[in-house]
């Protein structure tokens, strides 16, 4: 049974070819512009197929529900596939696929929609994406359809990246459910659910706990899967602002009411320092969460924290400020001393510091010395000019477990064609900025790095140059097809060093030579 394509998009012309030519076996695909200024046309003129028709401009007002509705409402099909323009359909049989489904499902009268597995850059989930002409979208972000009566699952698969335009206005969303919440609907608990997402994305802790305390006033029942989750994000926020009694209360309340929330059990193993303050939060008859938590419990143990940073003598006058800023949160500071004749006394009478001499071989990258030694250990790879916080710690740790990947504060995407390394990029996260959302980079920076040797089996020995650390750790992952995550953060502090490789016109010149042999020659 054949179905239409809806999309609705502004300046996307990173990725609007690649969302169209992932639906291109679609018998009908629908594109509304809501007020582009890029060349998100010019893209659409490159499209080779003939089943794509661009709608008249929409004019925007604020309200994604009522473009999507404008957009399906002009489709020529009974079913609807919706797919966003930062989004890609995979798989070549996918189209087929969903043909069949709807041609196997569609006489049920029970029979509403499609759910597809959304692959999102921290998660996946099922969303419903195949459904009725007839069904309506309701509110002005995060969007939900009417009249759902019944679905079936697919093993489809969409992925999800962050859009030009959510990069380009990242406050969008969240001026829209204000708004909404303020001149509409001020009770809405799944309005204000998604504002303290987005406060979290924006790194404002103390605005989401707000939001999501409204959620739970404004939810009937305590026993209910947003009301739990509003009390597990908000336990979240105070986890990430380091009030640990404050997130264990919040914890403990959500596994009285639902002793199979996981994540909750996860989390609180993770900030307790002894299992036995958790054995009363627990129901004594269920084997299955007191395994599973034990087993969190271990995994937690076995992996303490280790950072290792480079440090020359010119910087030795605000290496204190940087050192101060890391020892209260980990368990050993690992520095290595590079063209040190001897130890500084300070550095030797910090409990937790290791100080190792080194003769410079390989500059920056000395940072890795003997990082293979570090097993079982969630490893910060650091440098030497950028004062650090605690959430940075906690907000790293947490994501590197979790999601099973390198993360960090710092990266690119670069462009094609690389002549300057430090200007043909096409979007740049840097550690000195605020950053919103979780973006998937192809080179992460090492200064603001956290990762485990589980995940990422790099040695010394894999960094064959002196310095640009970060294009060999990342030439490392990609080969190895690894994620490179930058995480939603504030901006670090900075000691402006006088001298850096950016200072240097050679050295900028060979880290470009080398981006081009590690990353455009191995294409």
């Amino acid at each position: 049974m054949k179905f239409s394509v809806a999309i609705i998009g502004k300046n996307e012309r990173d990725y609007i070819l690649q969302c169209i030519n992932s639906v291109q076996k679609a018998d009908e695909i629908l594109y509304m512009d809501t007020g582009s200024t890029d060349d998100t046309f010019e893209e659409l003129k490159k499209y080779k197929g003939d089943n794509l028709k661009i709608l008249s401009p929409y004019q925007w007002r604020d309200d994604f529900s009522h473009a999507r509705n404008a957009c399906t409402q002009q489709a020529k099909n009974d079913w609807i596939l919706t797919i966003d323009c930062d989004e890609t359909l995979e798989g070549q049989n996918a189209v087929p696929e969903i043909e069949k489904i709807l041609e196997e499902n569609a006489n049920h009268p029970w029979f509403n929609g499609i759910r597809i597995n959304v692959i999102l850059p921290t998660e996946t989930c099922f969303q419903l994406r195949v459904h009725k002409k007839s069904n309506k979208w309701y509110r002005p972000a995060h969007n939900r359809l009417t009249e759902i009566q019944g679905f079936v699952d697919s093993n489809i698969n969409i992925t999800a990246r962050v859009s030009t335009s959510r990069k380009n206005d990242p406050d969008l969303r969240m001026r829209i459910i204000s708004k909404y919440l303020n001149n509409v609907n001020n009770t809405d608990p799944d309005m204000w659910y998604y504002l303290g997402r987005e406060f979290m994305n924006h790194v404002n802790m103390y605005e989401a706990v707000d939001c999501y305390s409204k959620v739970r006033r404004f939810t009937y029942g305590r026993y209910t899967d947003l009301y739990l989750d509003a009390l597990y994000m908000e336990a979240v926020c105070y986890y990430t602002m380091n009030k640990l009694d404050e997130a264990r209360k919040l914890l403990g309340e959500i596994i009285s009411l639902n002793p199979g929330f996981y994540r909750a059990m996860e989390l609180l193993a993770r900030i307790t320092p002894e299992f036995t303050k958790i054995l009363p939060i627990i129901k004594e008859n269920n084997v299955l969460i007191k395994r599973k938590a034990v087993n969190i419990m271990d995994k937690r143990m076995i992996n303490r924290r280790v950072a290792q940073m480079a440090t020359i003598p010119d910087r030795e006058k605000d290496l204190k400020k940087v050192v101060q800023s890391i020892i209260p949160y980990v368990d050993e500071l690992r520095i290595m001393l590079n063209k040190y004749k001897t130890i500084p006394t300070w550095l030797k009478n910090i409990k937790n510091v290791t100080p190792i001499l080194r003769n410079n071989e390989k500059g920056d990258a000395e940072k890795f010395y003997k990082v293979e030694e570090l097993k079982d250990t969630v490893i910060y790879i650091l440098d030497d000019d950028l004062i650090y916080n605690e959430v940075f710690f906690n907000q790293c740790h947490d994501n590197t477990i979790r999601l099973g990947t390198p993360v960090g504060y710092h990266g690119k995407i670069m462009g094609d064609n690389v002549n300057n390394y430090a200007k043909d990029f096409k979007v740049a996260y840097s550690c000195l900025l605020d950053v919103i959302g979780y973006h998937y980079v192809n080179v992460i920076g090492t200064g603001c790095l956290c990762f485990t040797l589980e995940d990422v089996s790099i040695r010394y020995d894999d960094f064959k140059s002196e310095n640009v650390a970060d294009l060999w750790f990342s030439s490392f992952c990609r080969d190895r097809n690894i994620n490179l995550m930058v995480l939603p953060h504030v901006a670090l502090g900075y000691t402006h060093p006088k001298r850096t490789i950016w200072n240097i016109k050679t050295q900028k010149d060979e880290v470009t030579q080398l981006y081009k042999k590690l990353f455009e020659e191995k294409k």
